[in-house]
């Protein structure tokens, strides 16, 4: 009777243990969606000071729309843009100063095509000085102000 109990005992335990497993491994990382590119760009800019600056954004509502030919200006060098059918959004920081200061942020439709994504940030940032590019799960940023570091921690 007690080798019943036990068994019974550990078969509970074991099931209870394969779906805390199964629970977590379907379950998508927190870090993963934060929200579209605008508002992750939103939440870098509230948490840093930058220097005044105008948000650029593909949302419906967005105050200064993100244009195709603004896209094209910024990352195409005559060859056009395929690698941007990938993307779900994306938000643009420019400081109105005449600083070089830019935070992009691409939030593309899944992983597998990140490192095209990179390779046009990449591009752009050859042609800034001091210019980051980082990727985390689906988000691709571009960062380029005086506070990268600071920056690439709180993404991080």
């Amino acid at each position: 009777m007690k080798r019943e109990s036990d068994f019974f005992m550990k078969f509970r335990v074991l099931l209870l243990i394969l779906t805390a497993v199964f629970l977590v491994s379907c379950a998508s990382p927190l870090s993963e969606d934060r929200g579209d590119a605008e508002q992750v760009l939103r939440k870098i800019l509230s948490r840093f000071e930058l220097p005044c600056g105008v948000v650029y954004s593909d949302a419906e509502n967005a105050e200064y729309p993100l244009t195709d030919s603004l896209i094209e200006r910024m990352f195409s060098d005559g060859h056009g843009v395929p690698a941007f059918e990938y993307v779900t959004s994306c938000a643009v920081y420019f400081s109105r100063h005449f600083t070089e200061h830019e935070i992009v942020v691409i939030k593309i439709c899944d992983r597998s095509h990140r490192e095209e994504v990179m390779n046009l940030c990449r591009r752009r940032a050859e042609k800034k000085e001091d210019a980051v590019v980082y990727a985390d799960g689906v988000y691709v940023y571009l960062i380029c102000t005086d506070q990268n570091h600071e920056i690439l921690k709180a993404i991080k």
